[in-house]
């Protein structure tokens, strides 16, 4: 079986997905105004360390798209776009758990 369709690949994406939505909105929230942009900002960042910390604390290695998928969450104006769902839906999101 696929990791992405274990339980643990479900739950990753469960994750990714939620951390998405929540960096959407978050850009959303920037395009209010003034105050809606630093307080969007702001609140961007919280999506942006969390999916560090559990995407890639599932991770037993640190991969190059990872960094790549990090990087581009932390820019404003692609933090909407959804690199957390792609990370883990392209299969770089899991490490195998049985290593051949």
């Amino acid at each position: 079986m696929p990791e992405t369709l274990s339980a643990r690949g479900i739950m990753r994406l469960i994750i990714a997905i939620i951390l998405d939505i929540f960096g959407f909105l978050c850009s959303a929230i920037s395009l209010l105004g003034l105050p809606g942009m630093f307080i969007g900002g702001a609140l961007s960042l919280i999506p942006d360390g969390l999916g560090f910390i559990f995407i890639g604390g599932m991770n037993r290695k640190k991969d190059r798209e990872f960094y790549l998928s990090f990087v581009a969450e932390i820019i404003p104006g692609l933090g909407a776009l959804p690199f957390w769902t792609a990370y883990v839906l392209l299969g770089k999101g899991y490490t195998p758990s049985d290593p051949k």
